[in-house]
């Protein structure tokens, strides 16, 4: 999410974005490196809100709240209807019961708060941002088969599945391939190429690692599908970009995504118990057909809130609410 929030300075406040935990590197290194500086930041009493995210800030913004003796406002933010580890469940639920408020993604993921706590102070934010769409992507035709799908490369994205469908595609002899990009951080690559290989689609599966938002709209430039496999999801920035893009989704019905997306709409569901019958359903397709899913996908957020409107009102909500 520090990518949408990076994405909203205010120039009416002063604020600093803060990383207390990274994957490059040494983790724990940077963890403490980056709760020393939380620390001394709090200590001087020059903020008075801070708003966390993900369950490894948590132990040391526990540490600055019975430390510190100045009362600094806490408010944690979910993106997910779901805890991905059991250390994930454990400082999470710490986290909603001792924070001051709670943000959310969806309203998935603030169904899950209230489960845990319901007398919490409780927002949605929705991280829709208005991309400038180039003038490439409009004009020459696409093939629906040629799939991109970007983001963190991790467990619940379950990216074999996005792989096997690909394989199914290629079974019916369909010219599909796919593009992967994202930081692996969890080492998935060459598990995910030797999936891709046993599947005899290795040739048409490739990663490009991470790239900026500037690279990744550059590259979906041929691509013609968005394909997301995941087991969990908040909101989901990156399909809320593709479909932006025009690009036709094809995605696991989860979490925040049930929100916005409706198959046979806006969107193609991919059946994760039977991916084959995904691939039958969308060769068998009209250009019809998908030109209207398209066209509806690229309609769904042109009414939205702006994220970093809807953002700050929330956080006002909160910081006046607790």
């Amino acid at each position: 999410m520090a990518r949408a929030e990076s994405a909203c300075v205010n120039p009416e406040y002063e604020q600093q974005l803060l990383f207390l935990y990274s994957s490059d590197g040494s983790r724990l290194f940077n963890l403490l490196s980056g709760f020393g500086r939380l620390f001394s930041i709090l200590r001087n009493g020059s903020y008075s809100v801070v708003i966390t995210s993900l369950w490894p800030v948590v132990p040391p913004m526990i540490f600055c709240r019975l430390f510190i003796p100045h009362h600094i406002r806490w408010i944690h933010f979910i993106h997910s209807d779901v805890f991905f580890s059991r250390t994930d469940r454990i400082f999470s639920k710490v986290a909603i019961k001792m924070a001051d408020g709670i943000l959310c993604d969806s309203i998935a993921a603030r169904k899950l708060v209230a489960g845990i706590s319901n007398r919490k102070p409780i927002e949605v934010a929705r991280p829709i941002i208005s991309l400038k769409i180039p003038l490439e992507f409009c004009g020459q035709p696409k093939n629906l088969l040629h799939f991109i799908t970007w983001g963190r490369i991790h467990r619940h994205k379950n990216l074999q599945l996005a792989i096997r469908f690909i394989s199914e595609l290629v079974r019916k002899s369909a010219d599909a391939q796919l593009l992967i990009v994202g930081p692996d951080e969890e080492g998935l690559i060459p598990l995910l190429k030797a999936e891709a290989e046993l599947l005899e689609v290795g040739d048409r599966v490739t990663f490009t690692g991470e790239l900026s938002q500037e690279e990744i709209i550059k590259q979906a430039i041929p691509y013609g599908g968005f394909l997301l496999s995941s087991e969990h999801e908040g909101l989901c920035i990156a399909l809320t970009e593709a479909m932006q893009l025009g690009l036709l989704p094809v995605v696991t019905l989860v979490g925040g995504i049930r929100e916005y997306c409706e198959d046979g709409k806006n969107c193609i569901k991919l059946d994760q118990e039977n991916p084959a019958r995904t691939a039958e359903r969308l060769m068998s397709m009209s250009k019809a057909e998908s030109d209207e899913i398209v066209r509806k996908a690229r309609l769904t957020f042109i009414q939205s809130t702006d994220y970093c409107t809807s953002y700050y009102q929330a956080l006002d909500h909160l910081i006046k609410g607790t």
